[in-house]
């Protein structure tokens, strides 16, 4: 994305993970942590050498949209707190909607205490979304 303007720069970074409720809990964590606004898992068929052999695995995909400077805290974060030994840890820079690559700026700013008063934390998030008993309100559908 040369010569692409500052302000609709986004970072995506992607890691797999052995299991739905792994990525739930990670996902959970990032957002809590503010280290991702948006977080997709998908599930997928991984095929690789590990080791002198070849291997296939069902893995679930997590791909968490962020700013370029929180990019680096997310990949140690994911490193700290991944199942693998060696975890894929991808990171790509690219360009998004100006109004989107702001949303996703700001939510990388952790909340004053004052707009934390009556919001349970951490957050609970069911597929990537608040659950709707919880005092957040739901991100519009984008």
């Amino acid at each position: 994305m040369t010569g692409m303007k500052s302000d609709r720069k986004i970072a995506i970074v992607r890691t797999t993970v052995a299991s739905k409720r792994e990525a739930q809990k990670l996902a959970a964590l990032i957002l809590a942590k503010h280290l991702g606004a948006c977080i997709q898992t998908a599930p997928v068929k991984s095929f690789y050498r590990w080791r002198g052999k070849t291997e296939s695995a069902d893995e679930f995909l997590v791909s968490v949209k962020t700013n370029s400077r929180t990019a680096a805290k997310l990949t140690a974060f994911i490193k700290n707190n991944h199942s693998y030994e060696l975890p894929e840890i991808i990171v790509t820079s690219a360009g998004a909607d100006p109004d989107y690559a702001r949303w996703v700026a700001g939510e990388m700013k952790l909340p004053t205490r004052s707009k934390l008063r009556g919001i349970p934390w951490p957050t609970r998030v069911v597929s990537g979304r608040l659950a709707k008993e919880d005092k957040m309100p739901l991100p519009d559908k984008r």
